[in-house]
């Protein structure tokens, strides 16, 4: 091997006296190897283009099995889980898929819908209104009537039974006393005074609409206190001249009755004022 490596050296070397010479025949060589690899250099980038696009056109099955799979897992989770609104819908499509985006859900959502796969029905804001008094009583609608009378009922049940003595029940009766002397007279009267939506409707506005006027929670919390500390001391004065003189049954009795009254006002005011309220909507 080393002889014949030897031989190569010393036939190139009687054959290329001049170094001009033997570039010149080296450059030559070098452009016929460039010029035989230039078919193959190009031969693996012309494979990799037709491969790209084989995977581009195999791509385009898998998108759409993709949104089958999702189309089919939204009507199942409509059929079975029942959502309420579409935001609890996607909620439930997302745990189920984390893969899946808000935006993809809603479009296959509203693709659904758009070919009758599914129906979405637009809620109603506003519970229907009993018709009667009768029925508007037994509504939770008027709950919070039921819990003003039992609360001034129970406050003057512990004021006539709980001696001043009776410790720890005795700080029961200061809570009940203090609600009932600072809160429900004026709460009541304010209620009688501007009827508002049902605390309990659903779709009920941060206004509360009065029959003139709007007043914010803020405004009748505060109108409930000033009017309570108004009415207490009247109420005591007018006492002051009457037999029975400022005692505590009198007074009791007295703001459990103003208390009653307001309160019945308010609850038949609430439904006839409600009616008259959708009328007027419905007559626009």
């Amino acid at each position: 091997m080393f002889w014949i490596l030897k031989a190569e050296k010393s036939s190139a070397a009687s054959t290329c006296p001049q170094t001009t010479r033997c570039q010149s025949q080296n450059r030559s060589n070098l452009n016929i190897q460039a010029q035989t690899l230039k078919p193959t250099t190009n031969k693996p980038t012309h494979l990799t283009h037709k491969k790209a696009k084989r995977s581009h056109k195999t791509d385009m099955p898998q998108k759409a099995q993709a949104q089958d799979e999702l189309d089919q897992q939204i009507i199942r989770t409509v059929e079975t889980a029942k959502p309420e609104t579409v935001q609890q819908l996607i909620t439930q499509i997302q745990k189920a898929n984390p893969n899946a985006s808000k935006q993809q859900i809603l479009n296959r959502i509203i693709s659904l819908q758009q070919t009758d796969k599914i129906k979405l029905t637009q809620q109603q804001q506003q519970t229907q209104t009993p018709q009667s008094l009768t029925s508007y009583l037994g509504s939770r609608q008027a709950l919070w009537y039921w819990l003003t009378i039992a609360l001034a009922i129970a406050t003057a049940a512990a004021a006539f039974t709980i001696p001043e003595d009776a410790y720890p029940l005795v700080y029961a009766r200061y809570v009940l006393g203090t609600i009932f002397i600072i809160w429900l007279p004026g709460y009541t009267f304010i209620k009688a005074l501007f009827p508002q939506h049902p605390p309990f409707a659903k779709g009920i506005s941060h206004t509360l609409e009065t029959s003139e006027k709007t007043i914010d929670t803020i405004e009748r919390v505060a109108l409930s206190i000033g009017m309570s500390l108004a009415l207490v001391p009247i109420t005591g004065l007018m006492l002051n001249y009457t037999p029975w003189g400022i005692r505590l049954t009198p007074i009791v009795l007295s703001l459990l009755a103003l208390t009653t009254i307001f309160a019945t006002v308010a609850i038949i005011r609430e439904p006839a004022r409600q009616l008259q309220r959708r009328a007027n909507n419905s007559s626009r």
